[in-house]
């Protein structure tokens, strides 16, 4: 996964960090953003079949035991992106981003297969002013 995001990025103006298990973060500041995500989208789903056996493929599944010892079918590798455009000026705080861009994130997982979900609320450019009382 790490290789496919340092393909996808141009090491002048993105950032890719790791926070932890299967989990990636990257800022895009490349203007082409959505179409490099899409490139790591099919990147991931052409190069997947290379870690699974064909009968995983026919069965669009990867046959494991559980802790109990009983057979059971997990889905096969998918790829979910959530994404979200934080403007130049932004006065949104950084909770406020992180909290947008778990939500684009937990949207992203609940499409099956390889998703990109941009999250098209936006995000405040400017501060916002209490009304005159």
């Amino acid at each position: 996964m790490a290789r496919l995001l340092v393909e996808a990025c141009d090491p002048r103006d993105d950032f890719i960090g790791h926070i932890g298990g299967d989990d990636f973060l990257v800022l895009f500041q490349s203007t082409d953003w959505q179409q490099r995500c899409e490139a790591v989208l099919g990147q991931f789903g052409q190069r997947v079949p290379a870690f699974c056996s064909s009968e995983d493929i026919a069965r669009d599944g990867i046959l494991s035991e559980d802790r109990q010892g009983r057979q059971v079918v997990h889905c096969l590798p998918s790829l979910s992106i959530g994404a979200l455009a934080v403007p130049a000026g932004c006065s949104a705080s950084h909770h406020e981003i992180s909290a947008m861009a778990t939500e684009a994130k937990r949207q992203a997982k609940r499409t099956s297969g390889n998703t990109l979900f941009i999250e098209r609320r936006g995000i405040q450019t400017q501060p916002t002013q209490a009304p005159a009382e």
